[in-house]
């Protein structure tokens, strides 16, 4: 009868490094259809790289996905917005009274903050805009 003591096959085992070790590839990026110019896009992609290699703990990004699912520039979603109608006083001398900044100021704390994942199932990073976020109750 045949053992594990009478076994004549052979084994080689081989262990193989490579040196210089390879070099990690970088992070996928998601490209997504968009409607901004492409020679911006590739300016945005060049500040990207230059300022995330100047500063590596930090991160930064140009370009965010909407809820159409279309790559746009951040910048997009900062501007001015204004308080409701029915927090603003009509006489404009009380318009920047510390009371009605108050008042405004907890309004905005008011607004509720979701994690993409939890309002959008299934995506994440998906921004939008303030009016849209309302109305979606997200």
């Amino acid at each position: 009868s045949m053992t594990g003591l009478t076994d004549k096959n052979s084994y080689l085992t081989i262990f193989i490094t490579v040196e210089p070790p390879l070099a990690p590839q970088p992070p996928l990026r998601e490209v997504f259809e968009t409607n901004e110019e492409p020679r911006l896009i590739r300016a945005a992609a060049a500040w990207e790289l230059l300022y995330n290699g100047k500063h590596g703990s930090r991160s930064v990004r140009s370009l965010v996905t909407d809820v159409n699912g279309k790559s746009v520039f951040i910048t997009r979603y900062i501007g001015p917005q204004n308080p409701p109608n029915e927090m603003v006083p009509e006489d404009r001398n009380l318009r920047s009274s510390l009371g009605v900044l108050q008042k405004i100021a907890k309004f905005v704390s008011l607004i509720p903050y979701y994690q993409d994942s939890i309002a959008f199932a299934g995506s994440c990073g998906i921004w939008a805009t303030s009016e849209l976020f309302l109305k979606l109750q997200a």
